[in-house]
């Protein structure tokens, strides 16, 4: 029988909850890197008029190697906003900021959810009896179960949500909807659907170019089918053309228009072949496994230095990791108990699994290839536990294999009873190393944290606000290209909403 609306709406609701106790400790982690620097020039740089952001976004900063103007707009849009919504409420930028990042891992999740629910179905039709419910739910847990935190990196969970995030969001949901349209007969809808998708993901960041080319995987398909059953291929010709043949053109075509105009160099992001590539590619791979970043959240919570693996005392539990523990464990065994119902029915693993599977791989190797072999990211990732924006999606992808597998084993009953406590455990762990690292890295940027709450708030002294700019100045070694893009535009800011700098007198040659 189909499990009613209800059910699939219990099942989402405890996936949310989940998500919701996974983020917690990421709140204690202020703003930093590109979303403090970014908060205040994007509301700068369109003189706080939201107008100017969404007119004149799409084309703002080019570099000269990278035509995305959909991820622009989205970007300083979403930087824009947290300036100006975080003004408009009196509130800290940090939440706008923690708050994103939480709606834009649910994004994630449903787009990874719809792809591993199409493909199963894909894969057989004996798998119909799995919903979407349970399988957001399922990819929830696993993520709240093992999702590490990496203040020390370019952890998307903590900066640059909007695109580390997003692009992931938008490889899954056209992913899924390859699939989906590549297993139904040939409509205008879905050429229409799969082109709008593409060219849009392929103008919102370049690692979207592998969703593109692991669809091809799907169009190959397509065309085997339809020459066997002797069929004319123009169903697979077309969605080829419209899924593979016109995001190109749009990559090409858009690198040889941003590469004609007059734009500083954007260096260390060109594709650099050889040995030295694969150090960081492996280290990000390595980064997918669950507890990988454990021995460099120790060091990083102990101050680093010679410390060892496992500095003793490093990673501690607290009363905020116990309760985040308990909420998960809580939801997961409501969890279990709701998933009796269907213990007895398996995931059925046919022959097209071949072609599910060898999307996975296809994105998951492209994706890891982009952020290895180029000059900036071999300089960037040099040890385990160093990670790129990618990181989610990469999580997101080892649950889903994890959870089919479960899905498909004869013993799932068994398998249930015997990992809960496991996972019990592991989750504690987890947390003890989250909260760790979230207090640490919240002692390491506590001026940021001053500053992103007096940026939008009335300080009558400007003494204050002064001491809170010197501090934050003063406790970094911060680039000259940091400085001159936050304390002008925090001044320019502060004298929109209140009529005066944040510190008339501070230089920022001091």
């Amino acid at each position: 029988m189909t499990m009613s609306w209800r059910r699939n709406a219990v099942w989402v609701v405890l996936g949310l909850a989940l998500l919701a106790a996974a983020s917690l400790a990421a709140t204690r982690v202020p703003v930093y890197g590109d979303d403090f620097r970014l908060a205040q020039k994007s509301f700068d740089m369109f003189d706080g008029s939201l107008g100017g952001v969404l007119k004149d976004s799409w084309n703002t900063g080019w570099q000269p190697n990278r035509f995305n103007p959909v991820g622009r707009f989205f970007a300083f849009t979403y930087h824009f906003l947290a300036f100006d919504v975080s003004a408009q409420f009196g509130v800290s930028i940090h939440w706008f900021y923690r708050l994103g990042a939480f709606v834009l891992l649910v994004l994630l999740v449903l787009a990874a959810s719809a792809f591993m629910l199409i493909g199963v179905r894909f894969m057989s039709v004996e798998n119909r009896w799995l919903t979407f419910g349970p399988v957001f739910a399922g990819i929830a847990a696993g993520l709240a179960i093992t999702m590490q935190l990496h203040p020390w990196s370019h952890d998307p969970m903590l900066t640059i949500s909007e695109i580390g995030l997003t692009s992931w969001a938008l490889s899954f949901a056209f992913l899924a909807l390859a699939l989906r349209v590549a297993s139904r007969p040939p409509s205008l809808a879905g050429y229409l659907g799969v082109g709008a998708v593409a060219v849009v993901g392929t103008m919102f960041y370049e690692t979207f170019v592998a969703a593109v080319a692991a669809a091809g995987l799907v169009w190959l398909w397509v065309l085997v089918r339809d020459i066997r059953v002797g069929a004319k291929p123009w169903h697979a010709l077309t969605l080829a053309a419209v899924g593979a043949l016109a995001p190109l053109l749009v990559f090409v075509l858009g690198r040889v228009y941003v590469a004609s105009l007059d734009l500083p160099p954007y260096p260390g992001t060109e594709l650099e072949f050889g040995p030295a590539g694969l150090v960081p590619f492996s280290f990000l791979a390595l980064g997918m496994v669950p507890a990988s970043a454990w021995p460099e959240a120790a060091r990083y919570v102990s101050g680093g230095g010679d410390a060892g693996i496992f500095p003793a005392g490093a990673i501690t539990l607290s009363s905020a990791s116990i309760a985040t523990t308990a909420v998960i464990v809580l939801v997961l065994g409501i969890g279990a108990a709701l998933a009796r119902a269907d213990i007895r029915r398996r995931l059925v693993f046919a022959r097209r699994g071949w072609v599910v599977g060898g999307v996975l791989l296809l994105v998951v190797g492209l994706m890891l290839a982009m952020h290895s072999f180029t000059e900036k990211y071999i300089a960037e990732i040099t040890s385990p536990g160093d990670i790129y924006l990618s990181y989610t999606g990469l999580a997101v992808v080892v649950v889903m294999i994890v959870f089919a597998a479960l899905l498909a084993a004869r013993r799932r009953l068994l398998l249930v009873i015997v990992l809960l406590p496991i996972a019990g455990a592991f989750v504690t762990a987890q947390q003890a190393v989250n909260w760790s690292v979230a207090n640490a890295a919240g002692a390491d940027n506590s001026t940021n944290r001053a500053i992103t709450a007096m940026a939008v708030r009335w300080e009558p002294d400007e003494a204050v606000r002064c001491d809170a700019l010197r501090a934050w100045d003063e406790g970094h070694n911060w680039r000259p290209y940091y400085r001159e893009a936050v304390i002008p535009s925090l001044n320019a800011n502060y004298e929109r909403l209140f009529g005066e700098p944040f510190c008339a007198g501070y230089a920022i040659t001091e």
